[in-house]
């Protein structure tokens, strides 16, 4: 069996790791019927016919039991500290909130952990770049860049501040039309990852055009938890822009 592509020593023994955070996919495959059910987007001519996925995508010996319960520990800390709060309106008061230029909310937590957040993230962008399943074969994550997730994440270095734009939607509902996907630009020196009602940008560069635009929501340096919530025009808009280049590609390739 080969090694965890996290410690590199043990075995990846585990089975069943969510690329995506299980909890962040859950409403996506929630059909009016009542049915869990989703569709894997894909270049072959018979993918309309394929069985409905009644799960998020997840991949078996990747990682081993030790490192799946760390980066499981990031997630869930995230979860109880930030995504099962933030569209609640009973918690409304514990994200300031300010509009900023092209009609986007910034909301901010200063209690919500900072690093815990980031390495969360990290452990996302990861897990992407080292899974083999299609959904992911979009992102160009480089072996650089790899390795240093890699070694941030199992305390091999100090901790790093790499730049993070999360972006989500003000109360989009249709969870069904949002996404599990992942892509690369500007060189590989950005890239993001859709997770059903949330978009996590990465930027490993200094003058990426697109982290920019989003420049008063980055993460870097600061210290404080923010993010960008998008009109929903704008997330339907940014919706449509996605599924055109997936669309595209899907074109191209046959």
């Amino acid at each position: 069996m080969k090694k965890c592509n996290l410690c590199l020593t043990r075995e990846a023994t585990q089975e069943n790791s969510h690329i995506v955070p299980r909890f962040m996919g859950v409403t996506i495959l929630e059909n009016p019927d009542g049915k869990r059910k989703g569709f894997k987007i894909d270049n072959d001519p018979n993918f309309l016919k394929q069985r409905p996925q009644q799960d998020t995508p997840k991949e078996n010996y990747i990682l081993c039991s030790e490192c799946e319960s760390r980066l499981g520990e990031f997630e869930r800390k995230l979860a109880n500290e930030f995504y099962y709060k933030f569209k609640k309106p009973e918690y409304e008061k514990d994200f300031s909130r300010i509009f900023i230029p092209n009609g986007i909310l910034k909301a901010s937590n200063k209690n919500v952990d900072y690093t815990n957040f980031k390495l969360a993230t990290y452990g996302i962008f990861f897990k992407v770049a080292i899974s083999s399943l299609t959904y992911f074969r979009d992102s160009r994550i480089t072996k650089e860049q790899l390795e240093t997730l890699r070694q941030l994440l199992n305390n091999e270095r100090a901790f790093e501040d790499i730049s993070i734009v999360l972006l989500t939607s003000e109360s989009d509902q249709e969870f069904t039309k949002n996404y599990i996907y992942a892509h690369s630009y500007d060189d590989h020196l950005a890239h993001f990852v859709w997770a059903n009602d949330y978009i996590f940008f990465i930027d490993f560069g200094t003058t990426v055009d697109l982290i920019k635009h989003f420049d008063e929501i980055e993460m870097k340096n600061d210290r404080v938890f923010k993010i960008g919530v998008l009109p929903n025009q704008a997330w339907d808009n940014l919706r449509k822009t996605l599924m055109g280049i997936k669309v595209g590609k899907i074109k191209t390739s046959r």
